[in-house]
Formats: C-alpha cells, structure tokens, sequence
C-alpha cells in the first residue's frame, strides 16, 4: 500500500536499481521504499502496516547533463560516492535508513503519490536560521553604514500596489495538506531559443517574484503550464519552506536562479 496523505516518512531501503526512464530515456535509480514511521505533529509514529513506495530519482536532465541535486541526495541518503553508477545494483542497500517528503502528483489525469524529496534518516528539516545578539551587532556595524549610503540615507517610500485580480493558483488534490503558497505571476513571455547552456543568459539578476518567474520560465521552455508551476512551488518549497514567495527578498530570488536550474526534475 502506498502512502495515503503528503508528509515525510522514515523509511528503509527494500531494493535499489539502475534503469532509463522517460520519453528521453534518462538514467534512473529506482528505490523501493518500505515506511516505518510518520511524521505527525511533530512526533515520528510507527506504522504498523505494510506501507511502500518507489522513488524515481533522474540522475540526468533532459538535456543529458547531469542532475547535480538528485546526486547529491542520493549521496548523503544512500552513502554512494557519485562515482560509478553500478554501485546501485551491485550494492547491498536493503535496511539503509533514509527520510522521505511524499506529495501528491498528477500523472495522466490520475493523482498519485510520488517520492518529491530524499533525505539522509536523521534529518531535521528546512527553516529559517535567525541570528543571536552578537551576530546582529556585527552584522549592523560592518552594513548598515553601507546600507544608509546605498538607500540614500532615508527608507524610500513603498510604492502603492497595483490592483489586479492575482492569476488562479493550481487546482490542489482534494487530499492535499499542505500550503503551497500564492500562485507564480502570470506565465512568461514566449521563450528565447534554446542555446547549449542549462540557463538563458541574463542581463540582470532577477529581483522579485515577476523578474524570477520569467527566468524560470525560460529555463524550461515549451512547457505545460501545470508542470511550470508545479515545478516553481516544489523548488520553492525545497529552498525556502514555511516561507511565502512574496515574502522572498532579492538575495533570496538571486539563490533561487542560481540554484534553480540544477534542481529541475525531468518528467
């Protein structure tokens, strides 16, 4: 039986192995997971049932490079070295402990349950790092000068909001738990043609959530709308979570383009 609602699982590893998936026939590890524990609350629960899913880990990209996230998760999860792809079916994987983010994903028209994230057994989950006093008052000596001269000595008024309907967010699984925040702007500009880079060239790095949606945009072009967004929300969910897109301030948009390309999923 599959897991039945989005969360993250402790799980151990039953079987691994190596295999092209795809209509670009890309490298795949497949794992078999067996789940033993949720997460709920805050506190691990055993499952007692026979709870299992596969993860479909892409180790390229569609256009053949390498997929540098899903390596470095298979790493730190599964303890292979990156070196040589037959380590997952020479390997003896079977009872390796990892952690597991599951989330609902449509396929064909059909919601199912997929593998969005692995992780090492002990992990602790994304937040927010604050800084302690200390941290603070150096921080304000060393930029807060700079600060002033940059802003020209004063906090510039905020510019009144334009009103304007927000774009409809995508449909959510009637199942689903979680947030996934506001909906991206509205679809990008038609984009440029594809060069041999992973990502367009910028004359800027993007600044708020419109200049970074169209960077996204164009790193993925010709695709579906669902899958735009879908891809958006997950690798904002990975990089900032609990945290809003509107929220994000311009050095968090330049970690989301400079990060971003490397963590697309092929589908």
């Amino acid at each position: 039986m599959l897991p039945q609602r989005p969360g993250r699982y402790k799980a151990r590893v039953i079987e691994s192995g190596l295999t092209l998936l795809g209509d670009m026939r890309l490298a795949t590890v497949v794992v078999n997971y067996q789940c033993i524990a949720e997460l709920v609350h805050g506190e691990w629960l055993p499952i007692d049932e026979d709870v299992s899913i596969c993860g479909y880990h892409f180790i390229q990209k569609r256009d053949g490079s390498l997929n540098q996230h899903t390596i470095n998760a298979l790493r730190d999860a599964l303890g292979w070295d990156g070196l040589d792809v037959r380590w997952f079916e020479q390997a003896n994987l079977r009872d390796v402990d990892v952690q597991l983010s599951c989330d609902w994903e449509e396929f064909e028209g059909q919601q199912r349950m997929r593998v969005k994230f692995l992780n090492p057994a002990d992990y602790a989950g994304g937040g927010v790092p604050h800084a302690d006093a200390a941290l603070m008052q150096s921080l304000a000596a060393q930029l807060n000068p700079k600060l002033r001269a940059f802003s020209g000595g004063a906090a510039p008024a905020r510019p009144a909001q334009a009103a304007r309907p927000a774009p409809a967010a995508p449909p959510a699984p009637a199942n689903e738990t979680t947030t996934r925040g506001a909906p991206p702007p509205a679809r990008p500009p038609a984009a440029r043609p594809a060069s041999s880079s992973t990502a367009p060239t910028a004359t800027a790095t993007p600044q708020n959530q419109q200049e970074a949606w169209e960077f996204f945009g164009n790193i993925i072009p010709d695709t579906e709308p669902a899958t735009l967004e879908r891809e958006w929300f997950r690798i904002l969910g990975e990089l900032f979570p609990g945290r809003a897109a509107q929220e994000l301030t311009p050095s968090d948009w330049e970690k989301f383009t400079e990060q971003a390309p490397g963590m697309l999923v092929p589908f």
